[in-house]
């Protein structure tokens, strides 16, 4: 029963994942052109955020199909030792997500970071003529 509990709730990962990645673009719309923020900061998050959100969504998937595959019967040893380890690389992935997420608007926590980068405001990008 609690293996079952765990793979509905990595599918609902998946789907928050999901969720997630989507409202990516509105959000950076939103702090674009604020002080501290940076194109980097967020091409950077934007960049793993990639990366976390495949591996939600596969995990989700692959938890999908075990409950699916054994629904009437207990689901092998091997089937949740590969959710666990998934569960341990999405973590991973999404911790590091949020810390370079969080970085956009926290200059404090940015590497190397100075009070002057917590005030600066980048240009507006100047896209070339079609």
């Amino acid at each position: 029963m609690l293996q079952r509990t765990a793979l509905v709730i990595l599918v609902i990962v998946g789907i928050a994942a999901g969720a997630a990645k989507f409202s990516g673009e509105p959000a950076e719309d939103g702090v674009r052109g604020m002080p501290g923020v940076t194109r980097a900061a967020v091409h950077e998050h934007e960049e793993i955020t990639e990366n976390a959100f495949l591996a939600a969504a596969a995990l989700g998937l692959l938890s999908a199909a075990a409950m699916v595959r054994w629904r009437r019967a207990p689901i092998p040893q091997g089937p949740v030792l590969t959710s666990l380890a998934g569960t341990a690389v999405v973590s991973a992935l999404m911790a590091y997500t949020g810390l370079l997420g969080g970085q956009i608007r926290h200059t404090e926590v940015r590497p190397g970071a100075t009070a002057a980068d917590a005030i600066a405001i980048e240009p507006p990008r100047v896209r070339p003529p079609e």
